[in-house]
């Protein structure tokens, strides 16, 4: 499958993972009363399994492996681990309201997610 089409694919699930990132963390912060750096912990677990699933059937067009299932936990691992340090870091060292820094690391992590999950996870 062309790159450029599964870029496009990635871009509008992209779209609907960044929405439920970005509202769940507001839902659990403000409205259920946890520190935003556990909600965002908490949601984007739920993101990440929602991101496999999207990257076997729409994105890439691949059946479910135990391969990539592996490389994708190691995935998760590595940038769970980056989004977390980048928002805890920015949370406590600065005045930045919590959900910028949720932007922040979107646009600072989207385009390296892509490349994994392209050249990593699902590749050809």
């Amino acid at each position: 499958m062309n790159t450029s089409f599964q870029f496009l694919r990635y871009g509008l699930s992209s779209v609907f993972t960044y929405a439920f990132i970005f509202l769940g963390t507001y839902f659990l912060t403000d409205l259920v009363g946890l520190k935003a750096n556990i909600s965002y912990l908490l949601i984007l677990i739920v993101a990440y399994v929602f991101t496999y699933i999207l990257g076997v059937f729409f994105i890439f067009s691949k059946k479910i492996s135990s391969k990539s299932g592996y490389f994708f936990i190691w995935y998760v691992l590595v940038f769970w681990s980056l989004n977390n340090l980048v928002f805890n870091v920015l949370f406590k060292s600065t005045d930045i309201h919590y959900l910028l820094i949720v932007i922040i690391n979107i646009a600072l992590f989207a385009p390296l997610r892509f490349l994994a999950l392209k050249f990593f996870i699902f590749k050809e």
